[in-house]
């Protein structure tokens, strides 16, 4: 959900920044085609950019390699039995909001939806109250209403209505400018909490007329006859919906550009210095991947949750075991990652005893390509906390093993609750014998107060595991 919500957001970004330029550079030039493609171009654009993804290659930040003191015993067995508990939930208070502001959403699109189907229906009324002249192309209808206005294919007109009328809503069926409004109405419709997206319609809407009013002057209409039929029109009582009115927009407006000469040095020009602009836009908006991080389901991914069944692993001195909080982690790594289509295998999903033989024998039969141990340390002295990782460099995929190790710690160091990852070789067997590229993950210490407190949270766990993720969807 939070990436449709930074899809939203880019969407409205993308619009601001086209529609500003338009605003400061376009607005006032005649080039009216030009404008139109523009505006209409602009506004689907921005829903496309996000969804393009581009290939993109970033490299982890390549870890430091220490030396440190680690006790034989830390990934080793032991005798306790802890009973199993159920796997952790989020927690649906965080949706409440987001339920709310999407039933208003939804409300407003069904008001807009209803409201555009009476116009259409009102449209359609006043069609068949006229008489169709036959023989016409496009189809002209003829009226008794003083209104004047094209819907699709058809143009209405009142029945006295002068020929120049007739050759405004000519250019908007010729030209096809129904269409931008059903697009412009569709869009409006859909994102309508989205303010811009009504500017855009208006500032089409304005190019047609500006593109109706050019054509007429074009097909030997006088500027004195055109702009008398314009101010007898103003007292036309046209309906509302995707239509084209003769007496709609800003008179004064249209006026100016009637009468405005064409500049051929400066358009070109400006329009020349947009493409690369809405191009940098579009790149900028674009998604990235790495061809070698993208997701591949074919790759197994093997979570071991350390310990298990008699074998407690660290105990904090409130009765916490390490075992427990392993096996919630790796549980909560399994749900994320399937939900993300990641072909996740987890070594134990209870409280079980498993040996290092059996645990390298599961990795070894599901042909993992990563192998990833979760523990939670314990230091009697109380001197350490935070994050540590740990490869072996009798791997033969050590150099692989380094980079998950990498794509971990760049994930993990985003947990200001816990201090920055560490990574140290540590020949353990479940590492060394590994024919993947193994790591373990000491996610905090129960032996310190704060890291006992962030990693026995549900909602740190889900932290912590959706980190984890994000850094296999990479690898």
């Amino acid at each position: 959900m939070n990436g449709f919500i930074l899809y939203l957001l880019k969407v409205v970004l993308f619009h601001c920044i086209c529609y500003l330029v338009y605003w400061i550079v376009l607005r006032k030039s005649n080039y009216f085609s030009l404008n139109r493609t523009y505006l209409l171009g602009t506004l689907l654009l921005a829903f496309i950019a996000p969804l393009v993804t581009l290939p993109l290659i970033i490299l982890p930040a390549e870890q430091v390699i220490r030396d440190i003191n680690i006790s034989a015993g830390q990934f080793l067995e032991a005798d306790s039995n802890y009973a199993t508990n159920s796997p952790v939930q989020a927690s649906n208070e965080d949706f409440a909001v987001f339920d709310i502001a999407v039933i208003v959403y939804f409300v407003g699109v069904l008001m807009l939806l209803l409201r555009s189907a009476l116009s259409i229906r009102l449209i359609l009324r006043i069609k068949r109250r006229g008489i169709e002249n036959q023989g016409t192309s496009p189809t002209v209808i003829t009226i008794k209403e003083p209104m004047s206005f094209s819907f699709v294919n058809a143009i209405v007109l009142q029945d006295s209505a002068s020929h120049p009328v007739f050759l405004h809503e000519k250019c908007h069926v010729v030209g096809k400018h129904w269409l931008d409004l059903f697009i412009t109405e569709v869009v409006c419709t859909f994102c309508w909490i989205n303010p811009i997206v009504w500017l855009y319609r208006k500032s089409l809407k304005q190019q047609h007329e500006y593109l109706a009013d050019d054509y007429v002057l074009h097909h030997g209409v006088s500027q004195e006859e055109y702009l008398t039929c314009l101010l007898n029109s103003l007292f036309y009582t046209d309906p509302v919906g995707p239509v084209h009115k003769f007496n709609s927009q800003s008179l004064k407006q249209r006026i100016t550009m009637m009468t405005k000469e064409k500049f051929i040095r400066y358009p070109k020009l400006a329009y020349i210095s947009i493409v690369p602009i809405v191009a940098l836009l579009f790149l900028s908006f674009s998604g990235t991947k790495d061809p070698e991080n993208s997701i591949d389901t074919t790759k197994v991914f093997v979570i071991d949750a350390g310990h298990g069944g008699n074998d407690a692993g660290a105990i904090s001195r409130t009765g916490i075991t390490e075992k427990q909080i392993a096996l919630d982690l790796a549980r909560l790594v399994h749900e994320i990652g399937k939900a993300k289509g990641l072909n996740i295998q987890l070594t134990r999903t209870g409280d079980e005893t498993l040996s290092f033989k059996e645990r390298l024998a599961f990795s070894s039969e599901r042909k993992g390509e990563v192998f990833l141990s979760l523990h939670i340390g314990f230091d009697a002295k109380g001197t350490r906390k935070g994050i540590g990782m740990y490869v072996s460099e009798e791997n033969i995929k050590y150099e692989e093993s380094k980079r998950v190790a990498s794509l971990l710690s760049n994930e993990l160091s985003g947990i200001r609750e816990l201090s920055h990852p560490e990574l140290a070789t540590f020949n353990a067997f479940v590492l060394k014998q590994n024919p993947a590229a193994s790591a373990i993950l000491e996610v905090g210490y129960l032996s310190d107060e704060q890291d006992l407190k962030f990693v026995t949270d549900p909602k740190s766990q889900r932290k912590i595991a959706e980190k984890i993720v994000s850094a296999l969807t990479k690898y």
